[in-house]
């Protein structure tokens, strides 16, 4: 049985953007991508200076796991960056297990901005009557 999250406060909605995970997945590496260029690695290589211990909870978090075994060697950075997008899309996907199990939640594709306004507008309506 998979859990549900907390009740949304009275009046409130929920909507979401939804892409199927194989769109999704290259937008995940771009991302991944922007955070390496952005510095993530000599973010990395600086702790990993202080704090080696790849047990310690810092280096649990995805992305950095990946680049701890860079930075010790074990991996490659091609490697580590492969399985740190591989890590992410399997985040993503129990993501979109847990919240596709919320009865509440209205899902919306990309294109579909007029029909969010739409229902938001519906939303602000029913809250001043």
């Amino acid at each position: 049985m998979v859990a549900q999250p907390n009740a949304a406060p009275a009046g409130c909605g929920c909507a979401a953007y939804s892409l199927p995970l194989d769109t999704l997945t290259p937008l995940l590496a771009r991302r991944i991508d922007l955070m390496l260029e952005a510095g993530a690695l000599e973010e990395a290589r600086s702790e990993y200076a202080v704090y080696p211990e790849g047990t310690l909870p810092g280096w649990s978090g995805i992305g950095c796991r990946e680049l701890h075994l860079y930075l010790s060697g074990v991996l490659s950075l091609d490697a580590a960056r492969e399985l740190w997008i591989k890590n992410t899309r399997a985040y993503a996907k129990r993501q979109l297990t847990w919240f596709n199990a919320d009865s509440r939640i209205q899902w919306f594709a990309p294109n579909e901005g007029k029909e969010i306004l739409t229902l938001v507008s519906e939303w602000q309506q029913r809250k001043k009557d």
